[in-house]
Order: structure tokens, then C-alpha cells, then sequence
């Protein structure tokens, strides 16, 4: 058998030198990439979509010249933009990827770093045990980096605080900063000074935060980085609050918001505009604390809910651990089918060098079963690529669902949140407090709107969903459905004409019905300028009857006009930027589509609009006609 290791070792050789020839041309291309992956860090502060499309560049790049660990890097990246974004689903997605590329190309430094951010979203979660094994398991695959050691202690004793065990903290923090000045990596120290100070402020040792604070600060300004600067006068602001040195706490509070105002970093704002309030409150300025509590406010909506960020980042997490899980299933079956079919192929041809008598039958079965196995691989292939798509358009459903509830649901409850703080602190006057109160009305009212379209939604899309028609006067529903807007047109001071004939029956599910006139005198209110009139009239047409319902707001242009009653969910501001999701005009048009019905609009910008829908006449009503 000597003769297959000498074809083995001749297959290598050739490989060897094809790899020699290509290398010098390759590196050029890899440097290429891994330079746009440091520029990209530069900017992830301070213009992410710059660094966002410079990473996208790079995995374009390192795409086209097989460059594994250059994909895995900027995915890496660009995970990490989307986690400063808060679009924790992306990231995680991207750095599952990440994590799966350099497991495959045993880049154990690589893999570390992608499953340190993907810990940090575990634990930002408050899924401390998953997010321990997690960073446990990087300990024992980065033992000769100290950077990544260092920085995974310091994670582990921020989770452990996440979790109130203050002394397994301060453990796990001295052995970050300890590591960190063996090597030269100012940034980082910093950032562990300035936790160590945070620390010990909570362990009432004044001496120690400050000390820590102070050498976290003086090494920011060393290097000028305006992150560290922002984190260290914060802190700085939270020790002369404790010490209750109120106005070294607003100066330091102050000299942070600069800094983080320059970066543009959403959640560093909201936590200084905390404490800038809560500073004012103490100083019994209430104007200056409750201007600086809507500002945390602000920033914490542009946030999102933190409630239903972590229930749908939870099911995220899931949900994506599987597919990596489900991933490196189908490609460690390809990979093992590939193997088997590359030794049979070595079999075939080393039998062939050696018995050259072998029959044309011989040849014949061996190029079947060589082609059998190809085509079950081909469809094995093909097998992977339809689920892959299916999962996709799952997850596009699923995401603009998600994006809708985390967006228009945070509103209210932060409002709410905002004003039981703002009362148990009594920091704002009666005007103050009934302000807010009315903006909490407004935005409960239009939550309840968006939660009735939602259910409508998940019903619209349950198989087999059943309608119940019956014979409906539509004028009388639609007086009932007008009454419930009477605030909003009271708001605005709208006219409303219902110029509806009694007689005008329609054969469709009344709860169906219910909510497509309600959606649409919701929209023609919230499009209308105020002193407008909305009119709403309807006739027989045919086998139909018909509902216009008219305002005199401010309309819409034709490419607006052309995206409505799709899939896509389209929102735009009222004429009071009344917010709104989109789904309510591809409810009505899904529902009328259920009860044999049409929907159409006219509009003009600046001219108000009309929308005109159509339902089968009632069956009593139907029958006198014919």
C-alpha cells in the first residue's frame, strides 16, 4: 500500500507550492482588511455610520479573497456597532457568526473576543449564569493574553455587581486592574480605575473611590479619549453627590454631558442627565432638575423600553443559539460528506493508476455511486438553502413586529415610570406633574389603539382564520366608532359630517368592520389640520356598498400613495406629530380582503384625502334588488 501515500504526499506538495504562489499576492488583500477593521473601531463612537460602512466594505473585501478571519473580525465590529445602537438582535446574530468562523479556522484569540460581547449582552439581560459559564470559558481559551484576561475579570466582576455580590466584585476588579498595568493599555485602565471608584463609593470607602477615580481620570486625559473622559467625571459627579459637595457634583456632571454630548453616545447622556436631576433636585433647583429629567427621559425612549428590549433580546438569544447550534450541524454533516467523498475519489483513482485491467463495467459502477453521492449532496445543499431562506423571512416578520412593540409600547411606560419617580422625589410642581400626566393620557390612548391593531395583526396572520359576516348598518356603526374618537377631534376642534344613509346594509364580520372605520377616522384625524372637517358619506354601487371617509389635511404624495395597503409598515407623523406604526392601513386592507371588499385612496399633498372602501351588500338587501 505504498503507492496511495505517495499520490497523498505528491497532492500535498502540489498544494504547497499553489499556496506558496498565492501568498504574497493574498497578504497585500488581508492587510487591506484588517486596516479597515482598526479604522472602523476608530469611529464607533464618534460616527458609527461611518464606521458601519467601512466595516461593510471590509467584509466585502475579505468576502471576495476567502479571508475567514477578516470576515470574522468585521462582523465582529460590526456587532459591536449594533450593540452600541442597541439592535441587540443583529448583534447577536453577527457575532454568533463570528464566533462560528473562528472556531472553524481554531483562531482562539478571535473567538474569545466575539464571545466576550456576546457574555456582555447575556449579562446585560440579566442572565448572569449564562453570561458566567460564558466568560468561564474564556478564561480557559485565553490563558496567554493577558489583555483578554484582564478585560474578562473586569466583566465578570461587572456581572457579579449586576448581581449585588459586592465583595466576589471587588475580587474579580483588583485582578482586572492588577493584569491591565502589566501590559500598555491606558484605555482599559482607565475603565477599570473608574469601576473600582464606582465600587468602592458603594462600599462607603471615600478614600479608595477617590483615589481610583482620580487615576482613571488622569490617565484619560493622557490619551484625550472622550469615553473614558465622559465615564470619569461622571463618576467623579456621583462621589461629590455621595459626599454631598452638591456643587463639585454639578460641575463634574457637567464636564461629562460635554463630553458625551461631542460623542453622541445615547445611554452615557441619559445616565448623566440623571445625575445632573437628581444634583438639582438636592440643591432645591426644580426647574433646572426637571429639565434635565425629560432629558433622561429622552434618551432613555431612544433606548427603548428596557422591559420589552430584554424579553425580546431573550428570545433572541434563544433563537440564535440555535441556529449557530443548527448551523454548525449542517456544516459539520457537509464537511463529513465532503471528506468521505474526497477519499473515495482518492480510492477511484489510486485503483485505477495501479489495475489498469479494471472493466468498463467496474469503471462504469464506481462513476454511478461517484454521482449518486454528488447528487445527494447537491440536494442536501439545497435542502439547507430553502430553510435558510424560510428562516429568513421568519425572522424579517418577526423583526418588524418586534420593532413596532419596542418602539411605540416604550413611550407610556416610560412616561409612567418618569412621573412615579419624578412624585415619591416630589420634584416637580402641580404644572410639571399634570403636563406629564396629559402626555401619559395621550400616549396610553394610542397604545391601546396599536395593542387592538396588533392582536388584529397576529389574528390576519393565523392559518385558517375564520370570519363571521352578518348584516350590518353601517351608518349606526360607524356613529358608535365616531363617538369613540370625540376626544381625539375635540383636540383639534374637528367637524365631523356623517352624511351615511341609514338604509346602506353591508354583509361583513362586525368586529372586522369595527376596527377598518376606526384605523381610518383615526388616521383622518390625525392627518387633519385643526378647525378641519372630516366628512364621511357612502351609496350603493353595484353589489357594494360604499364608505368614503374625507379630511382636509395634509394629503400625501404619489410615492407615499404607491407603499400603502403593502407589507411595508409605513409611519409619518400627524400635523400634531402624532406618532403612529403603519400597520393599521395593511390591517384594513387584509380584513376588507377577507370580507370580499376593495380599498383605494386619492390624495393630493396639502389637499387632504379620501379613502373609499367597498363591502358586499347585505344578503336581505341584496335579494330586493334582484
Amino acid at each position: 500500500m505504498a503507492t496511495p501515500r505517495i499520490i497523498k504526499h505528491y497532492a500535498s506538495a502540489v498544494l504547497i507550492f499553489i499556496f506558496s504562489a498565492t501568498t504574497s499576492a493574498l497578504a497585500s488583500d488581508n492587510e487591506m482588511v484588517d486596516s479597515l477593521i482598526k479604522k472602523a473601531d476608530v469611529y464607533i463612537f464618534s460616527n458609527p455610520d461611518t464606521a458601519e460602512k467601512i466595516i461593510d466594505e471590509a467584509i466585502l473585501i475579505a468576502r471576495q479573497i476567502n479571508y475567514d478571519d477578516g470576515i470574522a473580525g468585521a462582523k465582529r465590529t460590526k456587532g459591536l456597532i449594533k450593540y452600541y445602537a442597541i439592535e441587540f438582535s443583529q448583534a447577536l446574530d453577527l457575532l454568533i457568526e463570528s464566533n462560528s468562523i473562528y472556531q472553524r479556522t481554531k483562531n482562539k484569540k478571535g473567538q474569545a473576543s466575539a464571545l466576550n460581547l456576546i457574555a456582555v449582552i447575556y449579562s446585560d439581560q440579566d442572565r448572569n449564569k449564562e453570561s458566567l459559564d460564558i466568560y468561564n470559558k474564556i478564561l480557559s481559551i485565553a490563558q496567554e493574553d493577558t489583555f483578554r484576561m484582564a478585560a474578562t475579570f473586569n466583566n465578570i466582576g461587572a456581572t457579579y455587581l449586576g448581581m449585588n455580590n459586592l465583595m466576589a466584585c471587588h475580587e474579580y476588579y483588583l485582578k482586572a486592574i492588577n493584569l491591565i498595568q502589566k501590559i500598555e493599555e491606558p484605555e482599559s485602565e482607565s475603565q477599570f480605575s473608574n469601576n473600582l471608584g464606582a465600587l468602592y463609593i458603594k462600599l462607603n470607602n471615600a478614600d479608595s473611590a477617590y483615589y481610583y477615580i482620580r487615576h482613571g481620570l488622569e490617565i484619560a486625559n493622557s490619551i484625550q479619549n472622550l469615553h473614558r473622559l465622559s465615564n470619569s467625571y461622571e463618576i467623579f459627579g456621583d462621589y461629590y453627590y455621595w459626599q454631598e459637595d452638591i456643587p463639585l457634583a454639578l460641575e463634574n456632571y457637567h464636564r461629562a454631558l460635554e463630553y458625551a454630548r461631542e460623542m453622541g453616545v445615547v445611554y452615557e447622556i441619559g445616565s448623566i442627565a440623571g445625575g445632573l436631576s437628581r444634583a438639582y433636585a438636592s440643591n432645591k433647583d426644580f426647574e433646572n432638575a426637571h429639565a434635565y429629567l425629560s432629558l433622561q427621559k429622552q434618551m432613555d425612549d431612544s433606548v427603548k423600553n428596557k422591559e420589552i428590549a430584554t424579553y425580546i433580546t431573550q428570545i433572541e438569544l434563544e433563537k440564535g443559539f440555535q441556529k449557530e447550534r443548527d448551523l454548525n450541524e449542517a456544516l459539520n454533516a457537509r464537511n463529513r460528506m465532503e471528506r468521505d467523498i474526497y477519499l473515495i475519489i482518492i480510492f477511484f483513482v489510486v485503483v485505477i493508476f495501479i489495475i489498469l485491467s479494471y472493466s468498463y463495467v467496474q469503471k462504469k459502477k464506481a462513476y454511478q455511486l461517484l454521482q449518486t453521492q454528488r447528487d445527494t449532496l447537491l440536494a442536501q445543499k439545497e435542502e439547507i438553502r430553502i430553510q435558510a431562506e424560510q428562516l429568513t423571512e421568519l425572522n424579517n416578520i418577526k423583526a418588524k413586529l418586534f420593532s413596532i412593540i419596542s418602539h411605540d409600547l416604550r413611550s407610556p411606560l416610560s412616561s409612567l415610570i418618569s412621573i412615579v419617580e419624578a412624585t415619591k422625589k416630589n420634584t416637580l410642581s402641580k404644572e410639571q406633574f399634570q403636563e406629564m400626566l396629559n402626555d401619559m393620557h395621550e400616549n396610553i390612548g394610542a397604545t391601546a389603539n396599536l395593542a387592538n391593531n396588533l392582536l388584529g395583526w397576529a389574528r390576519s396572520q393565523q392559518e385558517g382564520m375564520s370570519i363571521r359576516p352578518e348584516n350590518l348598518k353601517i351608518r349606526k356603526l360607524v356613529e358608535e366608532e365616531t363617538a369613540m374618537q370625540y376626544t381625539a377631534m375635540k383636540n383639534k376642534n374637528l367637524k365631523l359630517v356623517n352624511n351615511i344613509p341609514g338604509e346602506i346594509f353591508a354583509f361583513a364580520d362586525e368586529n372586522m368592520l369595527r376596527l377598518i372605520v376606526r384605523n381610518l377616522l383615526s388616521n383622518a384625524i390625525k392627518f387633519s389640520y385643526r378647525n378641519g372637517c372630516i366628512t364621511l358619506s357612502g351609496c350603493l354601487v353595484d353589489d357594494y356598498a360604499e364608505v368614503k371617509i374625507k379630511d382636509e389635511g395634509m394629503g400625501m404624495p404619489a410615492s407615499t400613495k404607491e407603499m400603502l395597503f403593502t407589507q411595508a409598515v409605513l409611519s409619518t407623523n400627524g400635523t400634531h406629530n402624532e406618532a403612529g406604526t403603519g400597520l393599521g392601513l395593511i390591517l384594513c386592507r387584509e380584513f376588507i380582503m377577507l370580507n370580499k371588499g376593495k380599498i383605494s385612496t386619492e390624495s393630493e399633498p396639502g389637499k387632504g384625502s379620501t379613502f373609499t372602501f367597498r363591502l358586499p351588500l347585505a344578503r336581505k338587501k341584496q335579494e330586493a334588488l334582484l
